[in-house]
């Protein structure tokens, strides 16, 4: 029996936990897309070959993200000439990735690059052999094959300016795509090799080095930029290695190996300092010989990753106001200051008032801007803010109508009329539906701040509102005079006694 017992509450206290493991999983928010990275399965092609690209949605924290809602890419093909051709594609809403095959037409370095305007962008470089060039080692010929994607490629004609040769999807159902894979880390390999950078050919190989993205990276220690060494002519020794340097934050790998292809190397370099980094060779052997840019620098902002847009309080009533408020938040949900003005463009998406200031400035060294909101209607009331490269956010406001208030400055309105009736001598019955209408009257003096003796969160307490009409009541049509007066509106038509 005490077996039973015990097995019976294990297995209460197995489901209890289970319970408990899936709330806390569940309660978890979802990655929210703010950057876009885009990568390849090989950097090195022949003319008319296709770049296989991938475009993934990462959220700040470099995590696989989903899209909210479709969002449109903007993605450029720069060739090796600097002509530009440009597309646009759709990543439908859950999806948190895309997969693009490019035909390059032009040999040389081109750079693939895609932004949206709520992301940061994302890019990468591919070396494009001359189609005479036979690959010296085995195994190096990227495929050709059909790429499926879940990318709605707009503009797929002969239209100037749009690509004219990228295959949309023709599936509609995706399989996840592998990983990529990233370069080995110096960690991977107990014994790295010396910087044997000897090229296979024995001749001197030109090399260059490049950057993307070409934006500034967020000083988070995550958000990298990837440098790459391309040999532009060639191939290098399997193993050859490279050594950079930087004047702040962090390269992986040190050192740079060249990969299977024998042409590209790659690093990232990432920090947690806002500023300019310099990053150039540490040591160069002397089989290359570097073209191009001699020093990349690579510069770094304040980790500014997203944006929260509150209102306070979260419900009012029609006589009140609430504040709008945008705060910019880092990596860690925390607010961040940054070192330029941003600014937000705020909207009323549905319901019924008025923004103060529908465009926002947070100024530099400040995490947060806030404008104010009048209401003109009751119910649900749905704002939104955007500014560029950071996800839109939106919020919702609940307007009440101040039945309280009202029942209180009408009742007091007539209290004060009742009383007059009382105690003037002769009054008629009718004073008090008088006292009734200038107390009411004398109450929205005060709440439209035509008299803004009183704070207005006086004003607006239930006490205050019931003795502005017990007061407004009994004084009776003073109280037209009063109101009249404050409106610029004067009495000069009055009849003279005879």
């Amino acid at each position: 029996m005490a077996g039973s017992i015990s097995k019976a509450a294990v297995l209460v206290f197995a489901v209890i936990a289970l319970v408990l493991l899936n709330s806390s999983a569940s309660a978890e928010e979802a990655p929210v897309p703010s950057q876009i990275f885009i990568d390849c399965n090989s950097r090195s092609i022949v003319v008319g070959e296709n770049a296989d690209v991938y475009l993934k949605l990462r959220d700040p924290k470099d995590r696989d993200a989903r899209a909210p809602k479709d969002l449109t890419l903007n993605v450029e093909l720069i060739l090796p000439s600097g002509a530009i051709r440009k597309t646009s594609a759709t990543v439908k809403a859950g999806e948190s990735y895309g997969r693009l095959a490019i035909p390059i037409k032009e040999s040389g370095i081109a750079h693939i690059r895609a932004s949206q305007a709520e992301l940061l962008s994302g890019g990468t470089v591919v070396r494009v052999r001359p189609i005479t060039s036979k690959p010296d080692l085995p195994g190096t010929r990227p495929t050709t094959s059909p790429v499926h994607s879940p990318f709605e490629v707009i503009g797929a004609g002969a239209t100037a300016g749009r690509f004219d040769d990228i295959h949309p999807a023709t599936h509609p159902v995706v399989r996840p795509l592998p990983p990529l894979p990233r370069p080995p880390t110096a960690a991977d390999d107990p014994h790295p090799p010396v910087a044997t950078t000897r090229p296979a050919t024995g001749n001197i190989l030109p090399i260059n080095i490049y950057y993307e993205p070409h934006r500034k990276l967020r000083a988070n220690g995550v958000d990298a930029a990837s440098i790459f060494t391309v040999i532009t002519e060639g191939k290098a020794a399997l193993g050859a290695a490279f050594l950079f340097r930087a004047t702040d934050g962090t390269l992986n790998p040190i050192p740079v190996k060249i990969s299977e292809d024998g042409e590209t190397a790659r690093t990232e370099l990432t920090s947690r300092a806002p500023g300019t980094v310099r990053v150039d060779f540490a040591r160069l052997d002397p089989g290359f010989r570097l073209e191009g840019d001699k020093v990349l620098n690579i510069e770094f902002a304040p980790d500014v990753a997203q944006f929260r847009l509150k209102v306070g309080p979260s419900e009012v009533t029609l006589l009140e106001t609430a504040n709008l408020i945008v705060e910019l938040l880092d990596s860690n949900n925390q607010p961040v200051a940054d070192t330029a003005d941003r600014k937000f463009n705020l909207v009323v998406e549905s319901g019924h008032g008025e923004i103060e200031k529908t465009e926002v400035t947070v100024p530099a060294g400040s995490s947060h801007g806030q404008t104010l909101f009048r209401p003109s209607g009751s119910g649900s009331v749905r704002f939104s803010a955007a500014t560029p490269t950071l996800m839109s956010q939106s919020v919702d406001l609940l307007v009440t109508v101040p039945f309280l208030l009202m029942v209180l400055w009408l009742a007091g309105g007539a209290l004060g009329g009742l009383v007059a009736y009382l105690t003037t001598k002769g009054a008629k019955w009718w004073r008090v539906f008088i006292g009734t209408l200038a107390g009411f009257l004398l109450y929205l003096l005060f709440v439209f701040s035509l008299i803004n003796t009183i704070p207005r969160n006086t004003v607006l307490n239930p006490l205050f509102a019931l003795l502005v009409a017990l007061v407004g009541g009994y004084l009776g049509t003073k109280v037209f005079d009063v109101a009249a007066g404050k409106l610029g509106i004067t009495n000069q038509g009055k009849s003279k006694k005879t």
